[in-house]
């Protein structure tokens, strides 16, 4: 009696642990579903395309990439917030939605801290500030002196509360300088009145200054990120230049939908760093201007909490709210 209850037990228990097991045996069982939070050509939609069918081979089901634009990457987020937890869905974070726009915006559909579980870093999208040649500035302390002297100097970039705006006011801010930032609807626009001379200065990715600084039209100042880039290795870091301390990094990471098993999650980590870590793949993320950076699960969340919160306080002390 004894011994047919004991069995009964063990059998319980071994039952009662067979679906997780089972999920992790057969993970992933079907197709999974990566969605990008913006259209089809940008920088997102190309890292995408990249390691999409890569991980479709190393992890043997279809990876369907499903572009669903809108609300700076949250239309995407979104849709992975809304999936079933079980590592078959995930999608792109970039850098402001998950550490700037929880600030500046009230509307938001979700809380991405809370809604979504960080899997992997992807990339960096390392960010340049550069001047016209003719303003005879060199190096980012001939920049700060010239703001000094003139009482003060503008700066472009992509849009209100980018990564690339929260740069400068972080620079003017460690600086004490008076830097003015114009915000403009996209890349396009910025280089186009900094080479007209009608902005000061530009802080944008380093693919879509280099062939200017290249040429000869503008200078670069430095890097925003801690570690010069591979992708121009002789730009000075902005730390380097003797702003000790600085660091406004922009990035994509990996995020996959609240609830999902941490095995899971760490499965699918697994996949996405073998990936990432691929010469073919890391030449081609390369090539299209990104840096591979792939992370571990709680570093990649600890990055985004420390951002947050750096750029929270920025926020709150520049009065940017609503901007």
């Amino acid at each position: 009696m004894f011994r047919k209850a004991l069995l009964s037990t063990v059998v319980g228990v071994l039952t009662a642990a067979m679906p997780l097991g089972n999920v992790m045996a057969d993970y992933p069982d079907k197709p999974l579903r990566f969605y990008v939070g913006f259209p089809p050509g940008g920088s997102t939609d190309t890292v995408a395309r990249i390691i999409g069918p890569a991980l479709e081979k190393r992890m043997g089901q279809t990876v369907v990439l499903d572009n669903r634009a809108g609300g700076g990457g949250y239309v995407g987020l979104e849709a992975v917030s809304r999936a079933d937890p079980d590592g078959h869905t995930f999608g792109f974070g970039v850098s402001g939605a998950l550490t700037v726009a929880p600030t500046l915006r009230d509307d938001l559909s979700i809380d991405p801290h809370t809604d979504l579980v960080p899997v992997s870093g992807a990339v960096i999208n390392p960010l340049v500030l550069a001047v016209h040649k003719d303003k005879g500035i060199n190096t980012l302390q001939e920049y700060i002196d010239a703001a000094r002297e003139q009482g003060g100097m503008t700066y472009g970039t992509a849009g209100p509360g980018t990564a690339m705006h929260l740069a400068g006011e972080l620079l003017a801010k460690m600086t004490e300088t008076d830097l003015t930032h114009i915000g403009y609807r996209g890349n396009g626009p910025a280089m186009s009145d900094v080479l007209g001379g009608h902005v000061d200065s530009v802080i944008l990715d380093v693919t879509t200054l280099k062939p200017h600084v290249e040429e000869g039209t503008l200078v670069a100042l430095g890097v925003t990120s801690p570690q010069r880039t591979e992708l121009a290795p002789d730009y000075p870091t902005f730390q380097e230049s003797g702003v000790d301390g600085y660091d406004v990094s922009s990035w994509f990471g990996v995020l996959t939908t609240a609830g999902t098993p941490p095995d899971v999650v760490a499965k699918l980590n697994e996949h996405i760093v073998a990936v990432l870590k691929d010469p073919e793949v890391s030449r081609r993320l390369l090539e299209a201007g990104l840096e591979p950076a792939p992370s571990t699960p709680e570093e990649f969340k600890t990055m985004i909490m420390s951002q947050f919160t750096t750029y929270a306080e920025l926020i709150k002390s520049a009065d940017l709210g609503g901007n």
